[in-house]
């Protein structure tokens, strides 16, 4: 079987679902509700409702990053038992992506939170005294076999791994632009004001999007959608948070 006929129920099931992701239009919509409840509230009208749908007005901040980062891995996980068998491992890979800022930050100077001793995906990378395991990071991909993330970070462990579990080329997958793209966001990222931070992950978006659509059938075609996916998630987060912790001016 060829690879593009091994993705085409895969390509089908993206665009129906692509579809009834947020736009633009519905982030404008709801830039103007400022309080928690309201946002929540609109947000049941329109493409968000699946999103929002176990989370209250009496949701602690705790409880919102527990179903956020619970949605990304469902998300990443139906998404791959869309594809092929054997590209499965790399697109389950993208679970630990939301993971990735945090995790580094930790390692660097933070107390590992309390409450991922209970989150059911991430405890196993904890020791009996609730700190990072470095035998654990080692065997996931996130540090050096020394126990040390090196001067790049985990992220460059983590895409390694993830260019490790992918079994084509990429050049003939349509991987190849797409990590260029990638790195090249990073890199502009990583100086850019922190006023057009997402005007920046906007962008990203827009061109994740496009190409989408230029690889139908193609694994490159899964990974652009499922990045489309973790940046909405992600702007969702912050949206939800900003009103949770700080909004309290009237909608």
């Amino acid at each position: 079987m060829s690879v593009q006929a091994g993705f085409g129920y895969a390509q089908a099931r993206i665009q129906a679902h692509v579809s009834r992701l947020p736009s633009d239009a519905d982030w404008d919509r709801l830039a103007g509700v400022r309080r928690f409840a309201a946002f929540l509230e609109e947000s049941r009208s329109g493409p968000l409702r699946d999103w929002v749908k176990g989370l209250s007005a009496q949701s602690h901040v705790h409880v919102l990053e527990s179903n956020l980062r619970l949605l990304a891995r469902e998300s990443v996980r139906e998404t791959a038992g869309w594809v092929p068998r054997g590209w499965r491992p790399a697109v389950e890979w993208l679970e630990w992506l939301p993971w990735l800022a945090m995790i580094e930050h930790l390692l660097r100077d933070g107390e590992v939170p309390e409450w991922m001793s209970r989150d059911a995906f991430a405890r196993h990378l904890l020791d009996d005294a609730g700190g990072f395991d470095s035998h654990a990071l080692v065997a996931a991909g996130f540090l050096t076999e020394d126990g040390n993330p090196g001067d790049a970070g985990i992220g460059v462990h983590w895409f390694d791994r993830w260019r490790a579990l992918s079994p084509e080329s990429g050049a003939s997958q349509g991987l190849d632009p797409l990590i260029e793209l990638i790195r090249d966001h990073r890199r502009y990222f990583a100086s850019a004001p922190p006023g057009t931070a997402w005007e920046l992950r906007r962008s990203l978006r827009s061109a994740l999007r496009m190409h989408l659509h230029l690889n139908p059938l193609r694994p490159a075609a899964v990974f652009s959608y499922l990045g489309m996916v973790l940046l909405d998630l992600e702007r969702l987060r912050a949206e939800l948070l900003e009103r949770a912790l700080f909004a309290t001016e009237p909608a």
